[in-house]
This record gives C-alpha cells, sequence and structure tokens, in this order.
C-alpha cells in the first residue's frame, strides 16, 4: 500500500511538472522564435522582416516592437507608426526604444508631428532628455552618452562640461567602448574634469582590448612622451608597427567584403530588384572603394541607367536621385525643370526628401518663380513626414522671418 501511493505521488508531481513546464513556456513564449527569424531577415535586408517582427510583436515581444518602429522609420519613412511601435515597446520596459523616442523628441521629428503649429525646440530638447533619462536609469549607456551631449552642447539644459563627462564616464564604467574613449579623451586633455595621464592610459587601454585601434595614437604618443607611463619608445614603435600591419589586413578584409556585396547587389538588380538597383545606382553615382587596389570608379551613365530602371517600377527613391541629377548636373545637363519633375513624381509617393528640395527650390527660385511661402509649404508636409533637413529649415524660418 505504501508502494502503490508513493506511485501515485510520482506520477502527480511528474503532472504537476509537465503543467508547469508547459505553463512557463507559454509565458515566455513571447514570439522569441519569430522575433530570431525576423532578425535574420533583417540582416539580410529582406522584406520577410516586417512580416516576422508583427507575429512576434503580437505575442508581447518589445524587442519586435523595437525593430517594427526602425523599419518605419527608417526603411518605410513612416514615423507616425514608427513612434507607436517604439512607444508600446517603451511601455514593456524596452530601454533602446525609449532611447529612439528620445533620439526622435532631439531632432525634432515627434515635436513638430504632435504639434506643428506651437512647435518648439527647447521643449523637444527637454522631452528627449527625459526619455534619455527613463533609458538611462535602466543601464541603457547609449542614452547615458546622449545625456552628456546634451549638457555638453546645452541644449535643453545648462551647458556643463562637468557634467558631459560624468555621465560618459558612468556608460564607460559599465563597458560602453565609444564612452571609454571620451573618458580617455577627457583626462588627457583635461576637459570637464582634473588632467590625469594615468587615468588617461588606463580608459584609452581598456578601450583597446575591446577592438577600438583609434586610441593607438594616444597610447602611441603617450609611451613615447613617458605621460601617465614611464617612457618606452621601443614599445611605442613596436605597438605602431602592429597598428599598421593590422590596418593594412583589416582593410584588405573589408575590401573583400564591399566587393562581394557590391557583386551581389548588381545580381539582384539584374534579376529585377528594384530596391538592389537604387544601392547599385548609388554605388556608381558615388564611387566604391574595395581596397587600396579595387575601385568601382564613378560612371554616371551607369548610374543613371539603374536610376531610371527602378523609377520605371515606382521607386520614388530613384524618382528623388534623377532630380538630384539634373539639380546638380550630375550625368545630364543642369535642368532644374526637369530636378522639379522628378522631385514631384517622388513627392506623389510621400517622399519626404523630395518635399523638401521642391521647398528649396522654390525658396532660391530655381526653375520657378521664388517663393518663400510656397516653401515653407512644402517643407510643412516635409517634416510631417519626418524629414531632419525639413525640420531644420522650418527652425531657421522661425526666428529669421520674424
Amino acid at each position: 500500500m505504501h508502494l502503490k501511493s508513493q506511485k501515485f505521488k510520482g506520477l502527480a508531481l511528474c503532472l504537476i511538472a509537465v503543467m508547469f513546464i508547459g505553463v512557463s513556456a507559454q509565458a515566455h513564449d513571447k514570439g522569441e522564435a519569430a522575433y530570431k527569424k525576423g532578425m535574420k531577415c533583417y540582416w539580410k535586408n529582406s522584406p520577410e522582416a516586417f512580416s516576422y517582427f508583427q507575429k512576434a510583436a503580437a505575442k508581447g515581444n518589445d524587442d519586435a516592437m523595437k525593430m517594427l518602429g526602425r523599419l518605419c522609420v527608417v526603411n518605410r519613412d513612416d514615423y507616425v507608426n514608427g513612434v507607436k511601435w517604439f512607444r508600446k515597446a517603451a511601455e514593456l520596459g524596452n530601454t533602446l526604444a525609449m532611447w529612439h523616442i528620445g533620439l526622435l523628441y532631439q531632432s525634432g521629428i515627434i515635436g513638430y508631428q504632435e504639434n506643428p503649429e506651437g512647435y518648439s525646440e527647447e521643449k523637444d530638447y527637454k522631452l528627449a532628455m527625459q526619455w534619455y533619462q527613463k533609458a538611462a536609469s535602466l543601464g541603457n549607456t547609449t542614452a547615458m552618452r546622449d545625456i552628456g551631449r546634451l549638457y555638453g552642447k546645452g541644449k535643453g539644459v545648462a551647458q556643463s562640461d562637468a557634467e558631459e563627462f560624468q555621465w560618459f564616464l558612468k556608460a564607460a564604467q559599465l563597458g560602453d567602448r565609444s564612452a571609454m574613449y571620451f573618458v580617455g579623451e577627457a583626462y588627457y586633455t583635461g576637459k570637464g574634469t582634473a588632467q590625469n595621464y594615468k587615468k588617461s592610459m588606463e580608459w584609452f587601454q581598456k578601450c583597446l582590448k575591446l577592438g577600438d585601434h583609434s586610441t593607438i595614437r594616444y597610447i602611441v604618443k603617450m609611451y613615447r612622451e613617458g605621460k601617465g607611463v614611464p617612457q618606452n619608445i621601443e614599445l611605442a614603435d613596436k605597438m605602431e608597427q602592429r597598428e599598421k600591419q593590422s590596418y593594412a589586413k583589416e582593410v584588405a578584409e573589408t575590401g573583400r567584403y564591399y566587393a562581394k556585396k557590391f557583386y551581389r547587389t548588381k545580381t539582384k538588380a539584374e534579376q529585377g530588384d528594384v530596391q538592389a538597383m537604387v544601392e547599385l545606382a548609388g554605388n556608381y553615382n558615388s564611387g566604391l572603394k574595395l581596397d587600396h587596389k579595387q575601385y568601382i570608379k564613378v560612371d554616371m551613365n551607369k548610374a543613371i541607367y539603374w536610376y531610371q530602371k527602378a523609377a520605371a517600377r515606382g521607386s520614388e527613391s530613384a524618382m528623388y536621385d534623377l532630380g538630384n541629377c539634373y539639380l546638380l548636373g550630375m550625368g545630364f545637363k543642369r535642368d532644374f525643370s526637369k530636378a522639379m519633375l522628378w522631385y514631384q513624381q517622388a513627392a506623389i509617393g510621400q517622399d519626404g526628401a523630395a518635399m523638401y528640395s521642391i521647398g528649396k527650390m522654390y525658396n532660391f527660385g530655381h526653375g520657378v518663380q521664388k517663393d518663400h511661402n510656397v516653401a515653407i509649404k512644402w517643407w510643412k508636409r516635409a517634416a510631417r513626414r519626418g524629414n531632419r533637413y525639413a525640420i531644420d529649415a522650418l527652425r531657421y524660418a522661425a526666428k529669421h522671418d520674424e
């Protein structure tokens, strides 16, 4: 009887364990699988990323919400929905989403969209600071650095090099590599803190261990001059030589990466991928350095060919780029009227950059009768699309039109 009761007791415990594991798995399944698939697609620049992130977000995955916000803002020029996703993720404690909201306030994008008539640059900086502080209080070092920058520039707060240094120091102490470099440089120059070569060397060496080779120039200089460390010219020479070899290797690896990327983009464009057509045209437009020996030379004929193919398939980005080509006389004879036609085509598709450019054309009287009021109207349209340059133009106009 005792053995039988033990058997039932064991069975009951097993059932409870299975139930607990099932509930636990369900509770923790916040769309992680869909989110990981979305990230794989994201890094491959695949449009499928958006649908995977949506599936994960529907299950409460705050990282997926953050990525939806990013895709809306960066890839789709859709700031309204982008901000909505960032806010949803922020409500769930996602610090990167909080930082993104702060960044969008700092750039004037959210503030202008929320209150275009009563827009206040100073208010935006203060709201940006509030969001950065929320993220920083939860350990986000990027937000800490941006708080420091606002103190350094005196935006939304009283200017203070000392406060700027303290915020960067907090981020550095939490392992932020960029902040470590700033702190090392601050100790070296004495900006925002007392000059201290020994501490400067310590922070630069920490930064170097994390892979930031830009610190080498300071470390070598300090060994040569005996600042913060005993003078050691031999070690300085060796470090400098190793860095040159390391840099040459890095350049070669980077070149191979860009070469593969270029030919992969070219293949996609030839297969009819519109986004690849625009990217390929951009490569031909500006040229592309692969390494010390290999270059993709500027070829405006090829650039225009691919811009035109992409535009024919409805790419507003390509239309905008063709407008720039006519405006600047790249590959075409300079023609303001044709530039305006392409900008207008892109603006029909709600391209914010094109709207901003149309405003500039009216503001300077390029191809149209000069009309500052019409320029303002176009800049307002562009600003509602989140165009940063249009917001800056409106800020400037507000200060100088009074």
